[in-house]
């Protein structure tokens, strides 16, 4: 089913947060289903397909997102428009940041188990470094914005190789910076949008 489609989860933000975990985790191959880059719905009757929220393989069919994304971009709606930026920002993360490219991964996630501060049934945390670059992601799954404190662990550190202190780290979803202290014995306090993530760089 198309992620968008109303079959599932019936609006395309609700993919950005796994696609952010899918391209920046690992060093692995990522597949983008065609359309949904511009919040495909699949919601069309095709032929013998009928309206079941895909897109027809069996059809000669039109995927109409994907017509205006590549030959009428005037059509794209302001949603469409919104979500290609999203994953374009994204893709574009994931194939130019050579600590995502090639660099090492540490999960998070078993520092820092559900708690008041840490809603680890919503959130999904990571760091990836390559020579001096770190990048501290944080994803968050749910449709409100979360306020959290994330603990990054000694072991981390020696992992890594990082050294801890006060950093300035460009959120690379946004542009824009913020001071971070890294150490072992404080969480970081990271506020994360709603069906997004912020992927700091230091």
């Amino acid at each position: 089913k198309r992620i968008a489609s109303t079959f599932f989860a019936g609006a395309a933000e609700k993919g950005i947060p796994a696609l952010m975990v899918s391209v920046l985790l690992w060093q692995n191959p990522f597949m983008l289903y065609a359309g949904q880059e511009f919040g495909e719905q699949g919601m069309e009757s095709e032929g013998f397909s009928g309206c079941d929220g895909r897109t027809t393989i069996f059809d000669y069919w039109c995927v109409d997102s994907l017509r205006k994304g590549y030959y009428a971009r005037r059509q794209l709606s302001s949603a469409e428009k919104r979500i290609e930026a999203l994953y374009s920002t994204v893709l574009n993360i994931a194939k130019s940041e050579p600590a995502v490219t090639e660099g090492q991964s540490f999960d998070l996630m078993y520092a820092n188990p559900w708690s008041d501060t840490f809603h680890a049934d919503r959130l999904y945390a990571f760091m990836r470094k390559k020579d001096d670059d770190i990048l501290l992601v944080v994803v968050n799954f749910d449709d409100k914005a979360l306020e959290s404190l994330v603990n990054i662990p000694q072991h981390a550190f020696d992992y890594l190789g990082i050294q801890p202190g006060m950093r300035v780290a460009a959120d690379l979803m946004t542009g824009e910076d913020v001071d971070i202290m890294l150490s072992a014995d404080e969480p970081v306090r990271i506020a994360v949008p709603p069906y997004s993530g912020v992927v700091l760089k230091m």
